[in-house]
């Protein structure tokens, strides 16, 4: 599977319900215990049904899972630049480290997301970002940007 972004949360953020350099912003992970498949058409992290990112969400040693949970990581030093040269807009943030994620899953995914004010049917994936699968073994896990940023809106 490939990266990708979550329509209504990309439409959330260009219409300024999300703003991202000022929202609290997050990145939840998923692993392959409860595969997951990416649609690109999900609103919300918990979708009231199969295939939802709250099912797929990594449950481990070391990560606090759901909604309001420490598992959850806060992005950090978020940019937004213009690359001229690339013909681009691109956004990132600082890496993400989880500490001593105990053994026995696969992490899958990545994705970023804006928690809701209430639970995870009111949270929006924003987008998916899918890296080399992981298998835990409790050390740490960084999920390490790429230094163009996570995502390209290109022109």
């Amino acid at each position: 599977m490939a990266s990708g972004g979550y329509t209504n949360g990309i439409k959330l953020w260009l219409d300024g319900t999300i703003d991202y350099l000022v929202d609290t912003i997050k990145v939840m992970l998923t692993s392959t215990a409860t595969p997951y498949t990416f649609n690109a058409d999900h609103d919300a992290v918990d979708e009231a049904g199969t295939n939802d990112l709250i099912d797929a969400e990594t449950n481990v040693a070391g990560y606090a899972r759901g909604w309001g949970a420490a598992g959850r990581k806060t992005l950090a030093t978020k940019t937004i630049a213009v690359n001229d040269t690339s013909n681009r807009v691109e956004v990132d943030a600082a890496d993400v480290t989880w500490t001593a994620l105990g053994s026995g899953e696969t992490l899958e995914a990545a994705v970023v997301i804006k928690e809701g004010a209430v639970n995870d049917t009111t949270s929006r994936p924003i987008v998916y970002l899918d890296p080399t699968n992981i298998a835990t073994n409790g050390s740490d896990v960084t999920l390490q940007f790429a230094a163009a940023g996570f995502l390209h809106f290109n022109t």
